[in-house]
């Protein structure tokens, strides 16, 4: 007999309800989802999201907790727990609390691991959702006991580009030394 349970991700998954809203190009997801196949848009996750190995996700991911074994061009924030799996391939920036990266697994972008993580987009998001579906705004699409995610429909939206957290951090440090200037004390130039 074992000491330590470990939960399987199809448990999880298969025992919550989830709700589905999608507000433009985000998709916001009140409980866990599995994404397969070919998706665009931001997807906003309250609980565990699973990309499995045939994805391929274009846009950006915010998630409590997440499972990654496909394709995703795009940033990452994973409030707590990222586990990246051999099939992994992230073309963007991630940022997560902890993380699990197996071997085999690609990353084109940064990788930032905080004690910390800010995640009050995810929050914002997430009440944003929820005050929807109260004032019945919108219809939201919900699956009961279902692991299987439904097919998003194609939209002509261009693709916003991401910026990796280095490449703006770049930016912010050049515009501080612009604006920092180091001016003589007196007219002269003479220090003494």
């Amino acid at each position: 007999m074992s000491l330590f349970k470990k939960r399987k991700v199809e448990d999880i998954i298969g025992t919550q309800e989830t709700k589905i809203v999608k507000n433009g190009r985000d998709t916001i997801v009140l409980g866990p989802l599995l994404l397969t196949g070919q998706k665009e848009g931001n997807f906003y996750v309250q609980d565990i999201l699973t990309v499995d190995a045939d994805a391929d996700i274009m846009g950006d991911v915010t998630a409590t907790n997440c499972v990654i074994n496909g394709k995703v061009t795009g940033n990452i924030v994973c409030a707590k727990e990222l586990h990246l799996g051999a099939t992994a391939v992230i073309g963007g920036s991630i940022m997560a609390k902890g993380a699990v990266i197996d071997t085999g697994c690609i990353i084109n972008g940064t990788v930032l691991l905080a004690p910390r993580v800010e995640t009050a987009i995810l929050s914002i998001k997430i009440a944003e959702a929820e005050n929807m579906l109260v004032n019945e705004t919108v219809m939201p699409k919900i699956r009961i006991n279902s692991p299987e995610s439904e097919e998003m429909p194609k939209m002509d939206l261009p693709v916003a580009e991401y910026k990796p957290l280095v490449k703006r951090q770049e930016e912010i440090i050049k515009q501080k030394t612009n604006t920092i200037a180091a001016h003589p004390t007196d007219q002269i130039d003479n220090w003494w």
